[in-house]
């Protein structure tokens, strides 16, 4: 069981070959009685530039890991609810 005092959301990032692009995909998970997060709609250059702008909205990073999936990996943060 989840502490009731903590959110967590993953993030997916996606690098593409031969390019120094990168998908970001943010899941804050499913919506729960009032409370949503609201959806971020902004590019990020790097998976560093998308956790550094998620850390400015209080999240930090818990863990990270590889998919098994070439050029992706995903990043659990979490924050005080």
């Amino acid at each position: 069981m989840l502490p009731l005092n903590e959110k967590y959301c993953t993030l997916t990032a996606t690098k593409h070959a031969f390019s120094s692009k990168v998908d970001i995909e943010i899941d804050f998970g499913q919506e729960t009685g009032y409370e949503k997060e609201t959806e971020i709609v902004k590019e990020f250059t790097s998976i560093v530039d998308a956790l550094n702008y998620l850390a400015t909205k209080g999240w930090e990073l818990a863990s990270s890991y590889n998919t098994g999936r070439p050029m992706e990996s995903w990043h659990i943060l979490r924050r005080k609810a």
